[in-house]
């Protein structure tokens, strides 16, 4: 399944976040390592070279 999910935590040392949605009536977490989250979305990260993701803002 996938949820939408809000990070409560960071954490630095093992390079995870740790993340909540509601499901069911409750609150439900999960920890998960960053980099699982940056090949999911690649756009997040800041190292990376993307340009064909930037779209820029056309002066007038």
């Amino acid at each position: 399944r996938v949820h939408s999910a809000t990070i409560s935590g960071v954490n630095w040392d093992s390079r995870s976040v740790t993340v909540e949605w509601f499901e069911g009536g409750e609150t439900k977490g999960k920890e998960i390592e960053i980099e699982a989250i940056l090949s999911l979305n690649p756009d997040l990260d800041p190292s990376m070279d993307n340009q064909q993701n930037i779209n820029p803002r056309k002066s007038r």
